[in-house]
């Protein structure tokens, strides 16, 4: 009876660590959505350590390289700043050591022409009725975005110069 258990938990486990490598290779994930998704499927803390554990060995998980395109992608496509990258990829549990690369790798004329983007486009959408409601306007979309309020200010300051 145990033996035939052991075995059942065995192909469980087989079973997962397949499923988790082909939800990996789709798409690049980080080892907490992996720990998340395996502890749906009721399999034991072990289990779930030696299939993440597997996954790391053959490269399908790699949390410096999640953490490095994360950044890239989110920057780029949703402009978001440093803060709320940094705060994403801690729900995420990625290591602050990954996550300190990954913000690294932001180039910082990137950064600053995003941000003007950003900026650029808010204010040609909005309809505030004076200055102090659009720079308001302003600095919340730069804090919702996940830039500091200094960066945000300064571009604020240069993109109103003069009105």
């Amino acid at each position: 009876m145990e033996n035939s258990q052991a075995k059942e938990s065995a192909e469980e486990e087989k079973r997962a660590l397949n499923k988790m490598a082909h939800w990996c290779s789709m798409q690049e994930r980080c080892s907490g959505d992996v720990r998340d998704k395996l502890a749906a499927m009721d399999l034991s803390s072990d289990a779930v350590e030696r299939i993440i554990d597997r996954l790391k060995r053959e490269r399908f998980l790699d949390d410096s390289r999640y953490a490095l395109y994360y950044v890239k992608d989110k920057s780029r496509f949703n402009s978001w700043g440093p803060t709320k990258l940094r705060y994403m990829l801690r729900n995420k549990r990625v290591s602050d050591e990954f996550i300190d690369e990954a913000l690294q790798s932001i180039d910082a004329d990137t950064y600053t022409a995003q941000l003007e983007k950003l900026m650029k486009n808010k204010i040609r959408l909005s309809h505030a009725a004076d200055l102090q409601k659009l720079k308001a306007q302003l600095l919340r979309l730069g804090a919702s975005h996940g830039y500091p309020y200094d960066d945000t200010y300064r571009m604020i300051e240069k993109l109103l110069q003069g009105r």
